[in-house]
């Protein structure tokens, strides 16, 4: 079972789990996927003399790489199972496994490509899942820092927080719209109807 699970405040509280399993592991793959970019990355809109300004909840693009690694490199011979866990500030990707057996920290976050499940690997290669070129690790860095990355012996833990501008209206532009999951369009007429009336004003 892999599970994405949001708590209250740090951790101490769960307020909500939902389950992804029993079934193929690339089919729940795009399930989480699915769910974490329909569900969760909610997105502010900004209207600055006219032009829109979509602010997200994290980076899509350096979710996606983290979230396939996590499914790529887990070790499943010891039934632990990638999750994904929500706090009010960040969201975590934590995988099971040690993931510098064969690299340096430096080297690990330069994309130097290594598989873990070599089989797995190969499935995802034919599916275009991924493409083995070690830029995921690359992409997160370049979004978050090295710091996004958190590495014990048994547990790679993936760190992502989230942005501001789409947490909360304080300290923000005055012209914020609305919050919106990923890919539900705001109310274009209703913006232009209020600039309208501003400007006349």
């Amino acid at each position: 079972s892999i599970k994405v699970c949001r708590f209250k405040g740090d951790g101490g509280n769960l307020v909500m789990r939902k389950e992804f399993g029993n079934g193929c592991i690339f089919k729940i793959y795009y399930d989480v996927l699915n769910y974490m970019q329909s569900q969760e990355n909610i997105v502010k809109t900004y209207f600055d003399h006219g032009q829109r300004r979509d602010e997200y909840l994290y980076n899509q693009v350096a979710f996606v790489e983290a979230w396939k690694n996590a499914i790529l490199h887990n070790n499943y011979a010891e039934r632990q199972y990638p999750q994904i866990y929500l706090y009010d500030d960040r969201l975590e990707i934590m995988s099971h496994g040690y993931p510098l057996k064969h690299d340096t920290f430096e080297e690990f976050i330069r994309g130097v490509s290594r598989p873990i499940n070599v089989q797995l690997t190969k499935i995802a290669l034919n599916l275009d899942i991924t493409d083995q070129t070690g830029k995921g690790n690359k992409d997160i860095v370049r979004t978050y820092g090295k710091e996004a990355f958190c590495i014990s012996e048994h547990i790679l833990t993936v760190k992502i927080p989230y942005n501001k501008l789409a947490m909360n209206s304080e300290n923000v532009p005055h012209d914020v719209l609305h919050d919106v999951p990923h890919g539900v369009p705001c109310d274009d007429t209703s913006v232009i109807i209020e600039m309208i009336r501003n400007n006349h004003d």
